[in-house]
């Protein structure tokens, strides 16, 4: 079965974005997108899109419709990240290190809209899927 592929979030490499036109480098603020095909990423909120990472300010959120039994994401700085799928809290990431963090670990391939939402100081750089 298909999963969503790796994603990267910084601009230099970033793939199947849909929403605000991204501003490279200063801090700006972002709104989703309307809709998100299966794979596709969206930002909102303020964030600071580098060419490897984004950095996240006042209310930044990321959307993403995936298809996958397990995702990661590799996160740095200091704060929490809050995930959401369709809608309903998952779970809340202490982040405290550059690594990679387990957002999702199921038993079957599934399909839906994750969001995460971002302390400010929060860096995020990819995400990988299993």
């Amino acid at each position: 079965e298909l999963q969503t592929p790796e994603s990267y979030l910084g601009y230099a490499r970033l793939a199947r974005y849909d929403g605000s036109k991204l501003v490279a480098n200063q801090e700006a603020p972002y709104m989703f997108a309307k809709s998100l095909p299966l794979n596709d990423l969206s930002y909102a909120g303020r964030w600071t899109v580098g060419g490897e990472y984004i950095d996240a300010g006042q209310g930044a959120r990321l959307r993403l419709h995936f298809r996958a039994d397990d995702i990661y994401i590799v996160l740095g700085g200091r704060g929490t990240v809050q995930a959401l799928i369709d809608g309903k809290p998952t779970s809340t990431l202490r982040v405290n290190s550059y690594r990679l963090y387990t957002v999702l670990a199921g038993k079957m391939s599934r399909g839906g809209l994750l969001e995460l939402r971002f302390s400010p100081g929060v860096r995020a750089y990819s995400f990988t899927f299993g």
